[in-house]
């Protein structure tokens, strides 16, 4: 055995003098031969010192050390000191004879794939189909139930912190599509690659406003309603372009819709600038109408619902929609359309 420093042997201890290549976190394979003539101290197969590598503190012959010792024999202790061994030992063999370096490699050969066996893939990543924002797991099954080193990559690359059997990725986006995933599974004994698995993102846009359902589920807006909050803008358009509220229908709070602002070289983020041909003076409403050809109409207004003020000038139809900002009070106001000659 060897503790701080020193190789016990048949009840005789001598001190190493050549550092010895212990895995340390690891079981290590060690074995020592005494053949009447030399001893020799193996690790993990390898032959690491003989006799004339070892100082005895106080030397003697080799003619004095015995393969059967009258004393007792400790297996584990530094020095007789029982509590100083810094490790485990386990599946400990004596022989009647000294084995050969062949030998000795060949039944570390044995322990070592027996207990440690190289890594074998059973069950490979799959590859997934899904929507955005929602979860990809790949996973790995091993032949042995064994204690393997793991690491995760994409598309060829190392994933920090993915160094488990199975690695996640919350919330998928579009930036992942086809992207390849796989697993190095690696010890002492050897490694295995798996297959790499893909990951397909679906992105579903089901009102066609340029976000899809899951930006949209993110932003709070309505992924069935391509303008949410029904100020002239689409969801997207206020997101992407203007970065105006696409939940509320003023984001500046100036009494113009975003919708309006924007149309008429307004400024929905800035309630200083008043759109083109608006009032002066807010509060107002936009008015959307639809118009025939040449036909004449005029906004009236009232308070009351029996005497009415004509409000803006006369709008001849063209056929299709027209919008028009009236001054609006904070009073309940009642507002209808007329035809005129």
């Amino acid at each position: 055995m060897l503790n701080n420093g020193f190789l016990l042997f048949s009840g005789y201890a001598y001190e190493l003098s050549t550092s010895i290549p212990f895995k340390v976190g690891q079981w290590n394979h060690c074995l020592v031969t005494y053949d009447s003539s030399n001893i020799c101290f193996y690790v993990n197969g390898e032959l690491s010192l003989t006799a004339n590598q070892v100082n005895e503190p106080e030397p003697l012959p080799l003619s004095n050390l015995n393969t059967i010792n009258t004393g007792t024999h400790r297996i584990g202790i530094s020095l007789l000191n029982w509590d100083e061994t810094n490790g485990l030992i386990d599946d400990v063999r004596i022989y009647n004879r000294a084995l050969s370096g062949g030998e000795v490699k060949a039944l570390y050969d044995y322990e070592s794939t027996s207990t440690n066996p190289p890594p074998v893939i059973v069950n490979q990543p799959q590859s997934q189909i899904l929507l955005a924002g929602n979860d990809a797991t790949f996973c790995v099954t091993l032949k042995d139930a064994v204690n393997y080193n793991y690491q995760w990559q994409r598309n060829g690359q190392d994933i920090i912190g993915a160094t488990l059997k199975c690695y996640t990725i919350n919330s998928v986006t579009a930036a992942m599509d086809a992207s390849r995933f796989r697993v190095i599974v690696s010890n002492s004994s050897g490694t295995a690659i798996s297959t790499e698995a893909t990951v397909t993102v679906v992105v579903t846009d089901s009102d066609s406003d340029g976000l899809s359902d899951y930006d949209e589920l993110l932003l709070g807006t309505n992924a069935n309603k391509a303008d949410s909050d029904g100020d002239g803008l689409s969801d997207f358009a206020e997101v992407r372009t203007h970065g105006s509220n696409p939940l509320t229908t003023d984001t500046d709070g100036d009494g113009y819709s975003d919708g309006i602002e924007v149309a008429r070289d307004g400024n929905p983020n800035n309630r200083s600038v008043t759109p083109t041909g608006a009032l002066a003076v807010f509060p107002a409403v936009d008015v959307e109408f639809y118009t025939l050809n040449n036909v004449k109409y005029q906004l009236e207004v009232s308070t009351d619902m029996v005497g009415w003020t004509a409000q803006g000038g006369v709008v001849v139809g063209n056929g299709g929609s027209q919008n028009h900002l009236v001054r609006a009070s904070k009073a309940t106001q009642f507002w209808r359309l007329k035809v005129v000659q």
